[in-house]
């Protein structure tokens, strides 16, 4: 019962619409759009497995535990699989900040 309303609230919650803006200024959009743009390059050029770490992380909203399981890793490797994917991101899209 408990994973039914888990899984129910996962599934309920929405996700922002990329192609719709709420603001009224039209640089704001752009910028946004530009963005998006960026990011979804960005992620696009990563392997199939780290996409889909990804994608349960922060589109599921799945526990680093849970994760490990479905990809059949322990979750310290989750961990780090998913600490190095982001600071790859990092530099990807802001490569002009250096890590400390």
């Amino acid at each position: 019962m408990a994973n039914w309303h888990r899984d129910t609230a996962r599934r309920s919650r929405s996700l922002p619409k990329l192609g719709v803006s709420e603001s009224e200024d039209p640089v704001d959009d752009l910028i946004s759009r530009e963005l998006r743009e960026k990011v979804r390059r960005a992620v696009m050029k990563l392997s199939a497995e780290r996409q889909r770490l990804l994608a349960l992380k922060f589109v599921e909203g799945l526990s680093n535990a849970e994760i490990g399981k479905i990809l059949g890793k322990s979750e310290g490797a989750v961990k780090l699989l998913l600490h190095r994917t982001i600071k790859r991101l990092r530099q990807e899209l802001l490569p002009e900040v250096e890590e400390p």
